[in-house]
């Protein structure tokens, strides 16, 4: 029965796999399934589990990303959406977007952005507190300039 369904299945791509191809992935499927469950059960009770050269070789079929995204069809926008079946550009896409928000704080500023926020906080509040430019300037150790520039913004 489960047999006919996944040729019936098959048949509906515009390029189905061989007859052959689909016998061979159906005798694999519970084989696949069982260790796919035991290497889950593995890591939810504290495993380290890391997929090797061995593992694929003699436990079943661990397809490469790159394989099952151009078997399936997968594309870049649908990728974004997934949590491991990805391609190259997606995940270095992934690493630059954790390496820029991993230089903000928490109120979304870079270490210069912030320096510079304090800065204008500080001549602000001086400024606030009666002090001219001039002594602004020489109490922070910073020129007449800056302190201007910094009040502009």
């Amino acid at each position: 029965e489960l047999e006919n369904i996944v040729i019936e299945f098959n048949n509906a791509f515009t390029e189905p796999l061989k007859e052959t191809e689909v016998q061979a992935v159906l005798r694999c499927i519970p084989k696949a399934i069982d260790k796919f469950i035991a290497y889950e059960q593995g890591l939810r009770s504290g495993e380290r589990k890391r997929v090797s050269k061995g593992m694929r070789d003699k436990e079943g079929y661990w397809y490469k990303n790159e394989t099952l995204i151009d078997k399936l069809g997968i594309t870049s926008k649908e990728q974004k959406y997934m949590k491991t079946i990805i391609g190259l550009d997606e995940k270095y896409d992934r690493k630059n977007e954790k390496r820029r928000a991993d230089r903000r704080n928490e109120n979304g500023l870079t270490n210069k952005q912030q320096e510079l926020q304090d800065l204008k906080n500080k001549v602000e509040s001086m400024k606030d507190q009666g002090y001219s430019l001039r002594s602004i300037a020489k109490d922070l150790n910073i020129s007449l300039g800056k302190v201007q520039r910094v009040l502009k913004k």
